[in-house]
């Protein structure tokens, strides 16, 4: 039987930033992180793995506070 792991980390303005994870079954696993960001910051989730497989990420959520939002995002966001 060929071995698979897929991993997954979270980014920060490209380079790496959370806890590297990963998982060897086809069961899915349900990780969580707290990591602090600034404002402008890029959030970017990577996914890789070994054994020509495909991964599959899902429920992938931030939460947060927003503090502020500057007159120009918030102009860019309404519908």
């Amino acid at each position: 039987m060929t071995e698979y792991t897929a991993y997954a980390r979270i980014y920060r303005n490209g380079s790496p930033y959370g806890t590297v994870r990963s998982n060897s079954t086809t069961i899915p696993q349900l990780f969580t992180e707290d990591l602090p960001f600034n404002n402008g910051d890029l959030v970017q989730l990577y996914v890789w793995g070994i054994g020509g497989h495909s991964a599959i990420i899902a429920n992938f959520r931030l939460f947060g506070d927003i503090v502020k939002v500057p007159p120009k995002l918030a102009e860019n966001t309404q519908t």
